[in-house]
């Protein structure tokens, strides 16, 4: 069986300690893949490594993913969380004058394999924003404040993953909603 690409995707997110990964092209991983079935030796290390977890994950649970709702809830919720934070730009209420162009995929929920029923259902990722256990509509709440209001942040595509974390940890810490002194908002001339 061959990487399942859609897959990678997904754990990218989880995965930061495996940067090989999450810079790598999918058809690259899928390449490599090949070559490491055909002979282990024959990728590096780190890729070894990698493929022989990926390897024992698919004999420890052998059920193929072959649809959303399949992939654990968790890994779902936080691949929402994600998209938020790439494409959450793409919907905020910037203009108040015209509605904004439409924009595809859309952030509902149904586009991560989640549906109506799960909103009352309370998931660990809420911990990635700050949270407790909170339900998923909590959580959408939250990124809907921090990610889709007036103020809109594009910043996921930045290399430098200090600068990424510390942009999130402001936005997502006041839900892009900071509390301004008097003198910070308008200083003494």
């Amino acid at each position: 069986m061959y990487l399942n690409i859609g897959l990678s995707q997904s754990f990218n997110a989880l995965m930061d300690d495996l940067s090989f990964l999450g810079n790598a092209d999918p058809t690259y991983i899928d390449e490599q893949y090949r070559r490491f079935i055909k002979d282990p030796s024959s990728v590096g290390t780190s890729w070894r490594m990698f493929f022989e977890g990926f390897d024992l994950a698919q004999k420890q649970y052998p059920k193929k993913h072959s649809s959303l709702r399949e992939i654990p809830s968790e890994f779902r919720v936080l691949e929402l969380i994600n998209a938020y934070r790439e494409r959450g730009h793409y919907f905020t209420k910037t203009n108040p004058v015209r509605i904004r162009r439409k924009f595809s995929p859309t952030l509902e929920i149904r586009n991560f394999g989640l549906e109506e029923k799960d909103l009352e259902e309370r998931f660990h990722a809420g911990k990635e924003l700050g949270l407790a256990d909170a339900t998923l509509k909590q959580i959408i709440d939250v990124l809907q404040q921090t990610y889709c209001r007036s103020i809109g942040v594009e910043f996921m595509y930045i290399r430098n993953t200090e600068i990424v974390k510390w942009i999130k940890e402001r936005m997502e810490s006041s839900r892009n909603t900071p509390k301004f002194t008097r003198v910070i908002k308008k200083p003494d001339p």
